[in-house]
């Protein structure tokens, strides 16, 4: 177990380094096939090189790619260019929180990316268009059923960033920074839930107008109880396919999002 742990802090601290170079240029991650001990399926959507609706994994693990859009024909969620580094980055045009043909990208053109239990490493690039929306999804892999919830959900309650990981026995863990977000900056918003390590961290980071960083908050606690999986719904990026709660979709622009499922 100690020689697990050390390999986990190992391969956060090795991602850490990499999110900082992908932050000024091109993330690169050919150096984490040392980690494949630790990670069971990685997703990296990069919309940087999408140039159409399909959005390519570019990660060394597996082949989840997706797509943009409502549904795989449709074009309702156009990549745009962006004047931050001349990078082409999402941009979702958001709608109530009720809404079912709101912008999204759903991770199922070919292989679903599948829900895991142990432990779960999120991390998106954004930057908002509207604070207004109580509820925005940046990723999600939630599925409500028997009176029960089941998954993930990665996101903004009035702004601060909020992971909350489901246990399917009616209860979940939950928590959220004590600051928020605004439209005037580039975000890197992480989230790390492991039982096997019992650690539940969340992160915001502001990137400011000549490309440095500020790292503005840094929570973590413990955890115990691991997410409950499903294979119903496929994880999807700024929107909540379930649509349990609402379907609250995100109101901005996405540069790339990485999900890692931990052992």
């Amino acid at each position: 177990m100690e020689t697990k742990m050390i390999a986990k802090i190992a391969c956060v601290l090795a991602l850490g380094v990499l999110l900082i170079a992908g932050i000024v240029g091109f993330l690169s991650y050919a150096t984490l096939e040392a980690e494949a001990a630790s990670v069971q399926e990685s997703g990296y959507w990069d919309f940087d090189d999408t140039g159409d609706q399909t959005v390519d994994d570019n990660d060394v693990y597996g082949d989840y790619d997706g797509y943009l859009g409502t549904t795989g024909s449709s074009e309702s969620c156009d990549a745009v260019l962006t004047t931050y580094d001349s990078k082409l980055t999402a941009r979702f045009y958001g709608g109530s929180q009720w809404s079912t043909s709101a912008d999204r990208v759903s991770i199922n053109e070919g292989t679903d990316f599948p829900c895991t239990s142990e432990g779960v490493y999120v991390e998106a690039m954004i930057r908002l268009t509207s604070t207004s929306p109580t509820y925005q999804m940046i990723a999600d892999q939630y599925q409500y059923t028997g009176g029960n919830g089941y998954g993930w959900s990665f996101y903004l309650t009035n702004n601060y960033l909020r992971f909350t990981a489901y246990h399917g026995d009616g209860t979940s863990t939950d928590y959220s920074t004590t600051i928020t977000i605004g439209t005037s900056y580039w975000y890197v918003l992480y989230g790390y839930y492991d039982t096997d390590s019992s650690t539940f961290t969340i992160k915001i980071r502001r990137i400011n107008g000549d490309g440095s960083y500020t790292d503005l908050q840094t929570r973590t606690k413990s955890c115990s109880d691991d997410i409950a999986s499903h294979s119903a719904h496929p994880l999807t990026l700024g929107y909540r396919a379930d649509g349990n709660g609402g379907y609250n979709p995100f109101h901005g622009y996405m540069n790339y999002v990485i999900v890692q499922n931990r052992e």
